[in-house]
C-alpha cells in the first residue's frame, strides 16, 4: 500500500469495542458510496487516468507553458485550494529551476494586494485562469473584472482575451456568458462535484499540469485508494480514520489536527481544514480542523497540545525514508548541549522530532494517528487526496448529514449582496 496508518494509541482514549462495533455498522455507507458511484450519481469516486478530461487538460496546460511565464489563478476556497495543493507539492523545486511558468494564486480581494500586483507584472507573460463553479461568486467576478480591463488597457481586448482561460459549470451563468462575449476559451466544471471536492478535475489538475506533475499518476493514485475502499471495506483505512473522528466528537473532542512533517504536503493541510469544515460543520455538529506543519507547529502550538484542554485529536504525516543523506559535521556542536546531533542527516533530525512529539502526546493520554510513507511522488499524493475525501465524505454519513451541501455559506453571501446592494 502507499502508506502505513498507524491508530494504534487512539485505543488508550477510546473504546476499542465501541470502536469495532461502530466500524462493522459502517461498512454499509462504502457499499453506498459505491452503488451511486457505479450509477454515475458520484464521479467524485471516478478519477479515469484515461479519460479525454487529462488529455484536454494536459493540451491546455502545454499551450501555457510554451506562450506564457506567469500563470494567475483568480478563485478562491476550493477554486484555489485545489489547485494550490497540488503545485505545492513541487513549489520549492519549481522556483530554483524555474523549469515552468511562475504560478500565483490571487485568492483574496485585498485591494493593496492587487494594486502591487499590478504594478509588478508585465502583461505579455501573463496568463489568467478563473475558476468559479456557479460562475456567480462576486469575489471571483470582481478579480476577474479587474484584471481582464489591466490586461485589454496593456494589450488591447482582443488580446487580451487570449491571455485568459475559465473553468466554471457548463450552464448559463455570468463568467460563461461573460467569456463568450469576450471570446475568452472555456473549460466546463464537473457539474456534479463541488468545488471543494474538485481537486482531482481540470481545476486541480491543470495548475499541476503547468507546474510539470504527471497528473496521470496523481489520478492512478487515487483511483487505487477508490479500489481499495471499495473492494476491501473490511479493511478501509479510510473508514477507520471516520469511525475514529466521530467517536472523537462523540467524547467532546472536537478539535482535528492534521499536520505533515513534509514541506511539499503542507498546503494539503490548508486544503483539509476547508472539505472537512465545510462538510461536518453541520447542525451545531462538526469538528474544527487545524492545519500545521511539522517542525514548525510543534514549536509554536505543542504547549496547548500537551498541556491545554484535551479536546483535540491528532494525525502526523512523515517520509521515512528522506533522500538527504548529508551528515551533521560541525566543530562547533562538539562539546555543547547538541553534541548528539553531531553525525546526523537532517532526516534523522525530523524523524527524531516527529517521534518525539507523538510520543510526548501519547505520553500525555492524546489520541495520535500516524501515516508513515515509504517514498513520495505524485502517485502518494494521488493517494493521501482520495483518502482524505474519502474519510470526511464517510464521516458525514456517519453524522447522519449531507457531507456535499454548505447551506450556511449562502447566509453570508445573502447579507453580502444586500449591504453591496445598497451602497452609494
Amino acid at each position: 500500500m502507499f502508506f502505513k496508518q498507524n491508530i494504534e494509541s487512539y485505543f488508550d482514549v477510546f473504546s476499542k469495542a465501541d470502536y469495532n462495533s461502530l466500524f462493522a455498522d459502517s461498512i454499509k455507507y462504502l457499499e453506498e458510496l459505491k452503488s451511486d458511484n457505479k450509477s454515475g450519481k458520484l464521479p467524485l469516486f471516478s478519477p479515469d487516468t484515461q479519460s479525454c478530461d487529462i488529455d484536454q487538460i494536459i493540451e491546455v496546460a502545454n499551450e501555457i507553458k510554451s506562450h506564457f511565464q506567469h500563470l494567475i489563478i483568480l478563485g478562491t476556497g476550493g477554486s484555489s485550494l485545489c489547485g494550490q495543493t497540488l503545485t505545492g507539492f513541487n513549489e520549492f523545486e519549481r522556483r530554483i529551476s524555474k523549469s515552468s511558468p511562475e504560478i500565483t494564486y490571487m485568492d483574496n480581494v485585498d485591494p493593496n494586494t492587487f494594486e502591487a500586483f499590478f504594478q509588478s507584472i508585465k502583461a505579455d507573460d501573463c496568463c489568467f485562469l478563473v475558476i468559479s463553479k456557479s460562475g456567480g461568486t462576486l469575489e471571483t467576478m470582481s478579480q476577474f473584472s479587474l484584471c481582464h480591463s489591466f490586461m485589454s488597457e496593456k494589450l488591447g481586448s482582443e488580446k487580451a482575451a487570449k491571455h485568459f482561460y475559465i473553468i466554471t459549470d457548463p450552464i448559463k451563468n455570468p463568467l460563461r456568458d461573460a467569456g463568450n462575449e469576450l471570446s475568452i476559451k472555456i473549460l466546463d466544471h464537473k457539474k456534479d462535484i463541488g468545488g471543494r471536492f474538485s481537486i482531482l478535475t481540470n481545476v486541480g489538475l491543470l495548475p499541476a499540469a503547468v507546474a510539470g506533475l504527471d497528473i496521470r499518476k496523481i489520478c492512478f493514485g487515487a483511483s487505487q485508494i477508490v479500489k481499495s475502499n471499495f473492494d476491501n471495506p473490511q479493511n478501509s483505512e479510510s473508514l477507520q480514520g471516520a469511525v475514529l473522528s466521530y467517536l472523537a466528537m462523540e467524547n467532546d473532542k472536537n478539535i482535528n489536527v492534521y499536520m505533515p512533517y513534509i514541506d511539499s504536503l503542507k498546503n494539503l493541510s490548508s486544503w483539509f481544514r476547508q472539505i472537512w469544515s465545510e462538510s461536518l460543520g453541520k447542525d451545531n455538529r462538526g469538528s474544527t480542523p487545524i492545519n500545521g506543519i511539522g517542525t514548525l507547529d510543534q514549536h509554536s502550538q505543542l504547549q496547548l497540545y500537551l498541556d491545554g484542554p484535551d479536546d483535540k485529536i491528532y494525525t502526523f504525516v512523515i517520509l521515512k525514508n528522506e533522500r538527504v543523506t548529508q551528515k551533521i559535521n560541525s566543530d562547533f556542536l562538539e562539546g555543547s548541549i547538541l553534541s548528539y546531533a553531531n553525525g546526523k542527516t537532517l532526516s534523522d533530525v525530523i524523524f527524531g522530532s516527529y517521534h518525539g512529539t507523538k510520543e510526548a502526546l501519547v505520553a500525555h493520554n492524546r489520541a495520535v494517528r500516524t501515516f508513515e510513507l515509504d517514498s513520495l511522488d505524485e502517485t502518494i499524493l494521488g493517494a493521501l487526496v482520495m483518502n482524505l475525501i474519502f474519510e470526511t465524505v464517510l464521516t458525514g454519513k456517519i453524522m447522519n448529514i449531507d457531507p456535499f451541501d454548505q447551506p450556511a455559506v449562502e447566509e453570508s453571501k445573502i447579507i453580502s449582496k444586500k449591504l453591496l446592494s445598497e451602497m452609494v
